[in-house]
């Protein structure tokens, strides 16, 4: 078996990658990502492999997606150039706001009181939603006013 020395930077990056993402070993895959950046840090690999460190640093200690540099901008814009695909480590992203009704009163009614960001990678395809009440610190009453309103 080769040892992590012996190996190019494409077969230790796909080591790293493998610990990451197939064993969920992120501490030994840090170590090879780091490997792979100090020993050819100019190749693709290393750039990859700083992607990734990025990608574990903020799945182990996420910031609050509701805080930003602008107090009013969106979520979308707070978002945008910090996402990365968990799937492919892509960065480029589509959003879409979605409603949904419940179960019972409000389905009969269409009622749509269910709100969610969809985040797309432009790359795989992979999805994945967020729920805007508990982002934005929204509550029911949304709910009412699209009720009567439209939205």
């Amino acid at each position: 078996m080769n040892t992590p020395d012996d190996l190019s930077s494409e077969e230790l990056y796909r080591r790293a990658h493998s610990l990451h993402y197939d064993d969920q070993d992120f501490q030994r895959a840090l170590e090879l990502y780091h490997e792979v950046i100090a020993r050819f840090p100019r190749s693709v690999e290393a750039e990859y492999a700083r992607t990734q460190v990025e990608n574990i640093d903020e799945s182990q200690n996420p910031p609050p997606i509701g805080t930003g540099d602008l107090p009013w901008a969106t979520v979308e814009e707070k978002l945008r150039g910090k996402f990365r695909c968990v799937k492919c480590g892509n960065g480029e992203v589509t959003f879409k706001r979605i409603a949904t009704t419940g179960t019972g009163f409000s389905r009969l009614v269409d009622l749509q009181h269910n709100y969610y960001l969809s985040v797309t990678c432009t790359q795989c395809g992979f999805v994945e939603f967020y729920d805007l009440d508990t982002i934005e610190g929204k509550g029911g009453l949304r709910a009412w006013v699209d009720f009567f309103f439209g939205r």
